[in-house]
C-alpha cells in the first residue's frame, strides 16, 4: 500500500497492475523539467518499480527517446521569431507558394561530399547473443578523402553543381569568377527565353556571399 493506490511487486519484465493519475502527472512534470531524467531517478523519487516507470513513459505519456539530430547551431527565441516573421512575409509575397515567381528563387550552398557513404547509427545496429559484446565500427578520420561542391537548386530541382578546387580557399574571387558564371550559364541553357530575368539568388551570410564584389 502506497498512499491511495496499490502497487503490486512484479518481476522487472512485467508491468504493474495500477497507477494513479497523480503519479503520471508527477513523472510528466519530471520529464518536462529534465528531458534526460533517468529511470533510476524516477524510481527513487516516485517510489515505483522499473516496469511501472516504463509503462507510464511509453504507454501513458507516449514518450520515446531518439538520438539527437545534428544541426549547425541553435537559435535564440528572437532569431526564431524573426525567421517565422520572414516566412510569413514570403508566403504572402508568393501567394502561399502558388505564385510562378517561386521557381525564380535559386538557392545555393556549399557542402562536403565524402568518397564513401558512412553507415548511420541505426544501420549499424546488430542483434547479439546474450553475453556477447556490442558490435564495433571504425570512426571516420579527418584523413578520409572528401570534396566540396557548391550546389544550386530551385523548386524544379538541381540546376548546377560546381566542384571546388582542393587546397584553395572559398572567397569572393572564386565565387564571382568561377562559380557564378557556371550558374548563369546553366540558367540560360535551361531558360533560353527568359534567362535570368527576375531571378533571385539566395544563400547564407558567408563572407564570400555578402562581400561587395559578390553583390
Amino acid at each position: 500500500m502506497c498512499g491511495n493506490f496499490i502497487l503490486k511487486t512484479n518481476p522487472p519484465w512485467t508491468t504493474p497492475y495500477a497507477v494513479t493519475e497523480g503519479i503520471v502527472e508527477s513523472i510528466e512534470d519530471m520529464v518536462i523539467a529534465d528531458p534526460n531524467v533517468t529511470y533510476e531517478r524516477i524510481q527513487h523519487e516516485i517510489g515505483i518499480s522499473f516496469g511501472a516507470v516504463h509503462t507510464i513513459l511509453h504507454q501513458s505519456l507516449q514518450l520515446r527517446k531518439p538520438c539527437s539530430r545534428w544541426i549547425p547551431h541553435k537559435l535564440n527565441p528572437e532569431q526564431k521569431q524573426n525567421r517565422v516573421k520572414w516566412c510569413h512575409e514570403m508566403l504572402k509575397k508568393f501567394n502561399n507558394g502558388n505564385s510562378r515567381d517561386v521557381s525564380k528563387i535559386i538557392t545555393g550552398d556549399e557542402t562536403w561530399i565524402y568518397h564513401y557513404d558512412p553507415e548511420t547509427k541505426q544501420k549499424s545496429r546488430r542483434r547479439c547473443e546474450n553475453g556477447e559484446g556490442p558490435p564495433t565500427k571504425g570512426r571516420r578520420t579527418q584523413y578520409i578523402k572528401k570534396q566540396m561542391y557548391a550546389n544550386f537548386f530551385n523548386t524544379t530541382g538541381m540546376k548546377t553543381v560546381v566542384p571546388f578546387e582542393p587546397g584553395k580557399t572559398i572567397n569572393s574571387t572564386w565565387f564571382t569568377e568561377k562559380c557564378l558564371p557556371l550558374v548563369i550559364e546553366a540558367m540560360n541553357l535551361q531558360c533560353p527565353g527568359t534567362g535570368l530575368r527576375g531571378t533571385f539568388l539566395r544563400h547564407d551570410n558567408a563572407s564570400s556571399h555578402t562581400s561587395k564584389m559578390t553583390r
